[in-house]
């Protein structure tokens, strides 16, 4: 590799660091888990409730980067977060509560950061979000599913919390 593309690289890293384009996506999944995993606790009848997670999820990140670029001027760069949010909103009006049932919340938003993790080439999301896609189902179906929702709603706050101390550390690298 040439030192030019070395420091295209660089600069590319240090700029999806400045977007926190790896750690806001998976801190916001965590939330969503948080919050289902709360609702399985407490009223796992909430079908509702968990049918438009993944859509507040995603709308609420696209807001969030939004508002990260009228306040910092970072841009979104081309994440596409806005196609994902719509994305989920077409999920939940074309298959409704259905798929949801067969699925899984988390299935649906393992599919967003796949997604997202596809599109930027970048391992720290499409990986976490297929072990969701995995997950959905077990959590809807296995008997311990309460436990593989605790596990993966644990480990989606690890894993956001390591990617923004990584992203802080890429946005310190001196490049000059």
């Amino acid at each position: 590799m040439t030192t030019t593309s070395k420091y295209v690289e660089l600069v590319g890293a240090q700029q999806r660091a400045a977007r926190h384009a790896t750690s806001m996506p998976l801190f916001v999944n965590a939330l969503a888990m948080c919050y289902l995993t709360y609702v399985r606790f407490v009223d796992p009848g909430q079908l509702a409730a968990a049918t438009l997670t993944p859509m507040v999820a995603y709308a609420a990140l696209l807001l969030a980067m939004l508002l990260q670029r009228q306040l910092t001027g970072v841009g979104l760069g081309r994440d596409r977060y806005g196609i994902v949010a719509v994305g989920a909103i077409g999920l939940v009006v074309i298959f409704g509560p259905w798929a949801f049932s067969l699925l899984g919340a988390s299935f649906f938003l393992g599919l967003g950061l796949v997604i997202l993790g596809v599109r930027a080439r970048d391992a720290w999301l499409w990986i976490p979000g297929t072990v969701l896609m995995v997950a959905g189902p077990a959590i809807t179906f296995a008997s311990p599913g309460l436990y593989i929702l605790t596990a993966c709603t644990v480990g989606m706050l690890a894993v956001s919390t390591t990617a923004l101390v990584r992203e802080q550390r890429t946005a310190k690298i001196d490049i000059s």
